[in-house]
Formats: structure tokens, sequence, C-alpha cells
């Protein structure tokens, strides 16, 4: 049994204890949550290829139509992460000091022996079922075809800064030493690890469980969905090397935003409003013409739960 279905039974062991409708309860809906991650609905025979977890990335609109042309004029990397931004440097052969190296670098570094990468080739997504990704990092959530994420893919069921915040920095903190300190680091985050295959939907029906609660009912999908993905706390998938346009299988908007953006533009028709509010829309129109023109379906999140019709 692997080590993620052993903490998913031990989650079921300390939700319900000793009362069996509640176990069978979270039994069932462990299950059922593994299978809509797997893209099977709650009386489906067979998986729909079309549906399960996906690799997400989100990107602000303004970045779109340098991602679509970067893609179309076939410039690698077309989606850039921070080392690729300039924003983040490569260190190669020594422990981090931690008076001078970045968090996003310390993390990298302490997540390394788990990849086998360099530290720059990792880009980091999100495991999504229905949503529109996680808002914090851009409007416009692009869904990776899943033949872009392979099996052994690295996935933490948890977003990978967390290590170096509250109650994991206390641990860590006793160490000293700053090479003493990312060993630490890296012990918890292998404890946090597992890979995208067959590990990712065991990890996710165990955070939904655990977030969710035990109780004598059915998750919905619609629930799964939203304890996959909530706000920021997510499960974490280290994509390793870029993508570009043709392996995005489509492009996410909230309901929420897309209303906002209307709102915005019947208001400008009569008050000039912000020179922001008009910058915003103005990006956001040429964002969906440039997804438009590489071909990118986008769809509207109006919910994370089934729909008929």
């Amino acid at each position: 049994m692997s080590r993620w279905k052993i903490k998913a039974e031990r989650a079921v062991d300390r939700l319900t204890g000793n009362h069996h409708s509640l176990r069978q309860f979270a039994e069932a809906n462990l299950a059922a949550t593994e299978e809509a991650l797997e893209g099977k609905g709650p009386d489906a025979a067979d998986p729909d290829p079309h549906s399960g977890v996906r690799a997400v990335v989100n990107i602000a609109s303004v970045h779109v139509p340098t991602f679509c042309e970067r893609s179309k004029q076939g410039t690698y990397p077309a989606y850039l992460n921070s080392y690729d931004l300039k924003k983040t440097h490569v260190r190669v052969g020594s422990e981090p000091p931690d008076d001078h190296w970045k968090k996003r670098e310390i993390v990298d570094h302490a997540l390394a022996p788990l990849h086998g990468q360099a530290m720059n080739e990792v880009y980091y997504a999100a495991a999504e079922l229905n949503g529109a990704g996680i808002r914090f990092y851009g409007d416009i959530c692009l869904v990776l075809k899943p033949e872009q994420v392979p099996a052994d893919t690295i996935v933490l069921d948890r977003n990978s800064y967390d290590v170096l915040r509250a109650p994991f920095d206390a641990a860590v903190k006793p160490f000293g030493s700053p090479d003493r300190k990312q060993a630490a680091r890296q012990h918890i985050l292998r404890a946090l690890s597992g890979m995208f295959r067959p590990d990712l939907k065991t990890m996710g029906a165990l955070k939904v469980l655990t977030v969710t609660g035990e109780r004598d009912r059915r998750f919905s999908t619609g629930q799964v969905s939203s304890g996959v993905l909530d706000d920021e706390d997510y499960i974490e998938i280290l994509k390793i090397g870029s993508f570009d346009a043709s392996e995005v299988e489509a492009a996410r908007l909230s309901a929420a935003e897309v209303a906002l953006e209307s709102h915005v533009e019947r208001r400008l028709q009569d008050d000039p409003w912000t020179h922001e509010a008009r910058t915003w829309l103005t990006e956001r129109r040429n964002a969906t013409r440039a997804l438009a023109e590489a071909e990118i379906a986008v769809a509207v999140i109006a919910t994370p739960g089934r729909v008929k019709g």
C-alpha cells in the first residue's frame, strides 16, 4: 500500500473513530473523490477523457499576448518562471546561506533532490478540477493538456513555500547552520510529496476529506473541486520544462471577473472612471484576443459543480 493510501486510512480513523456509519461515508467519499479526479462522475462507469484533474497555471492578462507571441515565434521558453524573468538566480555547488538567498531559491534548492533537475527547469502549477485556478497569480487560468504532465511528475500536497512558514519554520530553526536547516526542509518536503500518478488522486481525496470533515453525506463534485483548490490552498505540481500555446488545453475565466468586465465596460460608456479601470479592461480584451488567435479555447467557469446541457 502506498504512503498516501496509508495516510488516507489514518485520516479516516482519526475523523471517524469507532462510528461505523461515519466510517462508511468517509471511505465512500474518499473513493468518490479519487474517481472525480480521474474524470469519473458519480454514476459513470468509465472516465471522461475531457474531465478529471488538470495542471493549471494562472497568468495575468497583461502577459498573455507575450506568451502567445513567443509561442507563435517558437521562442523557448514561452511561459516564463522567475529564473527566466531574472528575478532569481541559479547557484550551483553550495548550500544556501539564509541571509543571502531569496526565499524562492531556498525552497527550490530544498525541492531539487525530489525531482533531480536544475532549479530553473521547474515551472510551478496547481492541481485543479473544475475551477479557474489561483486568482492571486493571475486572472487567466491556463489548463495544460494531460500529456504535458508525465506520471512521475513530483507533486506536493500544499504550497512548497509553507516550509518557510509556521509551524514548519519552528521545526527547522533549531538546526542552526544553513546546511542543516536545508536538510531539515528537504526532509519535510519529501514527506509532503508524491507522484502525479498514482499519488495525486489520493492526496486530493485526503485533502478534501480533512478540509470538509466527517459527515454522513456524500460529497458533491462541486465540493470536491472546491476542496482540491480553495483560494491559495492547493496541491502543487512541479512541472519540468516550460510550455507554449500548443500545449494548452484551454483557458478558464471566472464568471465573477467576466461579469466585472462587462460592468466596467458599461460604466466606461457613461463615466471615464479611472485610468486603472480602463487599463485593466484593455488588458483583458488583448488577452482574450491573443488566446483566440492562438486557437486556445476559452471557458467561463460559473460553478465548480456539474452542469447539464
